[in-house]
């Protein structure tokens, strides 16, 4: 039977918790990348893995040097093709970015391996689409745009079925509040004897 000492067991665990942290951390960053292209043209999605792609390369081939672990958010590709994705930044702090201060983003952690299976991700999801002919791309934009303008006018429509219930019911009430014409006041009673009987004076 093998007895580990302590500083074996502490080892152990504490490589079991960085994989258990790494696992939970690559599946967080796939369901915010899946969660934020969902109503995004395919094209745009595709720019800005790419972006994010050059992104963690450079900090795999440089591991060492800070420079390239900052992420300018006022940069024009950057705020324009990468933040402009839904859940992109939120994706970053997953990642292990850091809030440096208003304009910058910095990658803080030291966990290489979560970093290349994100980045596998990435890659996977464009080689699949770098694989569809540009006209197919086309067609899914051109669809996608068609069922935005299908769903604000819809919209469009039942904003406006609402104004016009809402404006029935104000003249309804206002129908009901206008009170009748009615005449106030004694009606005049002039006093007349009898007329006597005959005969009778």
């Amino acid at each position: 039977m093998c007895i580990r000492d302590r500083s074996t067991q502490s080892t152990w665990g504490y490589f079991l918790g960085m994989q258990v942290a790494s696992r939970k951390t690559i599946d967080d960053c796939e369901m915010l990348l899946i969660k934020g292209r969902q109503k995004v043209p395919i094209p745009k999605v595709l720019e800005c893995y790419g972006i994010l792609e050059k992104l963690l390369n450079n900090i795999l081939n440089n591991p060492k040097d800070e420079s390239k672990k900052l992420l300018k958010k006022t940069n024009k590709i950057i705020a324009e093709k990468v933040l402009a994705i839904p859940l992109i930044e939120d994706f970053f702090k997953t990642l292990g970015y850091e809030q440096v201060d208003a304009e910058r983003l910095q990658y803080k952690k030291e966990d290489l391996a979560s970093l290349k299976a994100v980045l596998g991700i990435i890659h996977n999801y464009k080689d699949k689409y770098d694989q569809v002919p540009e006209e197919a791309l086309k067609q899914a934009q051109e669809a996608n745009e068609e069922e935005k303008k299908r769903k604000a006018e819809f919209e469009k429509v039942e904003k406006q079925a609402g104004l016009d219930r809402l404006d029935k019911s104000k003249d309804e009430k206002v129908g009901d509040s206008v009170a009748k014409d009615i005449k106030f006041g004694a009606t005049e009673v002039v006093f007349k004897p009898p007329t006597p009987a005959p005969g009778r004076k």
